[in-house]
């Protein structure tokens, strides 16, 4: 037998007995003698190929018989505990290849216990925790390859705990949280597939996230009725196919910098409506994103005459000569642009009534309003 051909018996050897000293199929874990005896019976497990489910009602008090569980090649579900205090016993699971379930625990207060964990496979639900503060304990998690879905927990404060978490794959759902006050802790997501904040009565602000750069299908940001800050958006992102930002009657501003590019860019795919005036409407939300002519001057851009009638021409220092110009109307509708500097613009088949110019050069927007009569 060759060297190589005896390494791979070797390793397959080991890989059969770390599988063959956990018990198979799916758990179901409803009294502490249940969950104490898997340590009894499977000392050595490591590396679990199928689902635990732990819903303890009042009988489970204790975790510890998991710690010598590094992956779970299936679901986790801690549900229904009511006298469940924490999670420890779980702090040496690495990786949870399916979905990690923390839902209607009554005495957890953080996620004390997930402490190693890095990779969530089929997503993170945590839900129905009344006395849940905050997600201490999940420091080291990175990834969750599809969902983070966090509702109805009602002391949860903000995120803190979840540092490190760069990825949410598919959605990201804020829901019914009545204590949430911020994203406080999102400080390394970068990317989320879609963003869904909604009913959560104490939110003031959908941020900080200074790393968010890019939400791949959409934004949904509904029903919150003391929110006034979109702080997490006030930076580049890349935002995809659909934005709602409704009924949220204390936001008046929503003048933040991907919002704005957002509704210059897209105006028909952006729905904001029923929130405070100043962001209550498309048309409103471009007026916010103007700068003011004193500063639109002070970058050496003179736009004349404003208002006006039959044309307009705009004048560019010599470091814009080469900036992309557009112009929408107040539905949001491009009506012109070009990339010729000091061009006149006619504008006497225009309809009157304000228009929006947008200056862009190597990623910054300039933008002014245009009145034709």
């Amino acid at each position: 037998m060759s060297r190589h051909s005896l390494l791979g018996l070797i390793f397959f050897l080991f890989g059969s007995i770390a599988y063959a000293q956990c018990p198979v199929g799916n758990l179901v874990f409803e009294t502490q003698g249940e969950v104490d005896s898997f340590a009894v019976n499977f000392p050595n497990c490591s590396v679990l190929d199928g689902d635990i489910l732990v819903n303890g009602a009042d009988q489970v008090v204790s975790l510890l018989a998991f710690s010598g569980l590094t992956e779970i090649i299936g679901d986790l579900s801690i549900v229904n505990c009511s006298n469940l205090t924490n999670l420890n016993g779980l702090h040496n699971i690495t990786r949870i290849e399916r979905a990690i379930t923390i839902r209607n625990n009554a005495l957890i207060t953080s996620l004390e216990g997930f402490s190693s964990l890095s990779f969530a496979g089929f997503g993170m639900v945590v839900q129905d925790n009344p006395h849940l503060v905050n997600f201490e304990g999940v420091d080291n998690l990175v990834t969750v390859n599809t969902s983070l879905q966090v509702e109805n927990n009602a002391v949860l404060e903000n995120f803190i705990g979840l540092e490190n978490l760069e990825t949410i794959g598919l959605v990201f759902i804020v829901r019914n949280n009545h204590s949430i006050a911020s994203m406080a802790g999102l400080d390394s997501l970068s990317l989320i597939g879609e963003m869904v904040v909604t009913f959560n009565d104490g939110l003031t602000e959908v941020g900080p996230m200074p790393q968010l750069d890019s939400i791949i299908w959409g934004v949904n940001i509904n029903n919150n009725p003391i929110l006034s800050s979109l702080s997490g958006f006030d930076r580049p992102i890349s935002i995809g196919s659909l934005l709602f930002v409704d009924n949220n009657p204390q936001l008046s501003w929503c003048g933040v910098e991907a919002i704005c590019d957002y509704v210059t860019e897209r105006p028909d795919e952006a729905f904001i409506d029923a929130n405070s005036a100043g962001c209550n409407s498309t048309t409103e939300v471009m007026n916010s994103c103007l700068v003011s002519i004193e500063e639109l001057n002070s970058s050496g851009i003179n736009i004349y005459p404003n208002p006006g009638s039959n044309h307009f021409h705009i004048d560019l220092p010599g470091n814009l000569n080469d900036a992309l110009i557009s112009v929408y109307s107040s539905c949001g509708k491009e009506v012109h642009t070009h990339q010729e500097i000091n061009q006149s613009i006619d504008t006497s088949h225009w309809t009157p009534g304000v228009y929006f110019i947008k200056i862009t050069h190597e990623g910054t927007n300039y933008s002014s309003k245009l009145i034709i009569n």
